[in-house]
């Protein structure tokens, strides 16, 4: 009941929020193609359950927010309670096992992954991963088709599950199994028939964007970034953009250094934290640290990052800050464990703050974006000018803008241009030319120039 009434109180005021950047475009390409190409194997972010899913909720619900918010709120909340049963089977303590939940419940790096429903596949792929290992734990011929089962889910949800093979491992050594190997064996196989027939088009989508692949550096600076965001909500934007802007290397990460000394302190804490707890943890929090490490093998050498990346390795975080903080005695572990709790739920709703704010710019915008289009039935482009990205960091529109216009209004071949600096003449047949000014969108009928 704790762990439920915890995700409410970090959760609930954000359910009635609007749709935000990548959550119109997920939901028009759900409900654009016909189930049997969601299905398709050849498409380069292979994800058919996530979007079977949306293509469901919105021919049961339509364009309204709160029944999406409400399904990654339910799934947060059972993946909470499984962290806490996963916590309760390796340890056999009921108290190490709420502690673990309750971490994972309250971290505020779930704000982004909880809130922006087009993080669905995050959240899908570690309640199945989690309950296809505790089914695996408990044994016997049923329970292993179903943890398979559920194995093939998560597979369908996110390519990062294929790291499950290696979390049965470490399972079988923290939790002293007697030797089962043979029995991890159909997982293997399975993770190796997936990756087979998914590299060709992971390469594909791999090749260019945030899912280009880079060594070196960019290896270092993700595994910083996964570890310190367990312990400290840093500005990751910010810093993320200095290494961008100073070649994404050994200069970038000098600069970083330099320019946000206190970022790269925090950073340097964390490592150390993190290195010593595995050191002096037991056979427990060494589990979780090398949860962590192997749940960061999907993601370390991809360019891109953000804070979604981090619910999966969470779930290890959870588990050895859980079990380490209870090996005190009683009454520094009650005020540790008090005092990490507070720490975490306060920085998540402060940080849920700015995804509200976003969230009420975005369906601002999207109602004003309907109006045009229903008082110019005839329209067929919408020039725009100046939408925001994002608000201090939780996104707004970014890609989303054409998505959104489309889903709200009905209109499957309109177009959306986001203008920058370019020129464009006003008076192209069958197009409204809209720029965004103090919180509104304004109809422009004249040349509209960049800022």
């Amino acid at each position: 009941m704790a762990i439920v009434l915890g995700n409410l109180l970090l959760f609930g005021r954000t359910l009635p929020h609007f749709f935000l950047s990548d959550d119109f475009a997920q939901i028009e390409r759900a409900t654009r193609f016909s189930l049997s190409g969601l299905f398709d194997i050849r498409i380069g972010l292979y994800r058919p359950v996530p979007l079977t899913v949306y293509r469901l909720m919105f021919k049961a619900f339509g364009f309204s927010p709160v029944p999406f918010n409400v399904l990654n709120l339910l799934i947060q909340i059972g993946n909470s309670v499984l962290v806490m049963w996963l916590g309760f089977r390796l340890t056999r303590s009921i108290a190490k096992g709420f502690l673990c939940g309750a971490i994972f419940t309250l971290h505020f790096m779930h704000v982004e992954p909880v809130i922006w429903v087009a993080c669905l596949n995050h959240l899908l792929t570690a309640g199945f991963l989690l309950g296809a290992l505790i089914l695996f734990d408990y044994g016997g011929k049923g329970r292993r088709i179903w943890s398979l089962a559920l194995f093939a889910l998560a597979l369908l949800s996110q390519e990062a599950a294929v790291v499950l093979p290696l979390f049965l491992l470490l399972w079988l050594w923290a939790s002293s199994k007697p030797v089962r190997l043979r029995e991890t064996v159909p997982y293997f196989v399975i993770s190796l028939a997936y990756l087979v027939l998914r590299i060709p088009s992971l390469m594909v989508v791999k090749g260019t964007g945030a899912y280009a692949m880079r060594l070196g550096m960019n290896v270092a600076k993700n595994v910083a970034f996964i570890i310190s965001s367990m312990f400290f909500r840093l500005n990751f934007r910010e810093l993320l953009a200095t290494w961008n802007a100073h070649g994404k290397g050994s200069s970038a990460a000098l600069e970083v250094l330099s320019s946000h000394p206190l970022a790269a302190i925090l950073v340097v804490v964390s490592l150390a934290c993190f290195g010593i707890m595995f050191w002096r943890g037991g056979r427990a929090v060494k589990f979780g640290a090398a949860w962590v490490l192997c749940s960061m093998l999907a993601v370390i050498f991809l360019v891109g990052t953000g804070e979604r990346v981090t619910y999966l390795p969470s779930v290890g975080f959870a588990m050895m800050s859980g079990v380490i903080i209870l090996r005190l005695k009683k009454a520094p572990a009650i005020l540790a464990a008090s005092a990490v709790c507070i720490y975490l739920f306060t920085v998540g709703f402060v940080d849920s703050s700015r995804w509200i704010r976003a969230s009420e710019i975005s369906g601002k915008i999207t109602g004003q974006l309907a109006g045009y289009v229903t008082q110019n039935p005839g329209v067929r482009k919408l020039y725009v000018q100046g939408l925001p990205d994002n608000y201090k960091g939780a996104y707004v529109f970014r890609g989303g803008t054409g998505a959104a216009a489309r889903l709200i209004s009905g209109k499957k071949d309109l177009q959306v241009i986001n203008i920058d600096e370019e020129h464009m003449e006003v008076g192209e047949p069958g197009a409204i030319y809209l720029r965004y000014v103090e919180g509104r969108l304004e109809q422009v009928r004249r040349p509209v120039h960049g800022p």
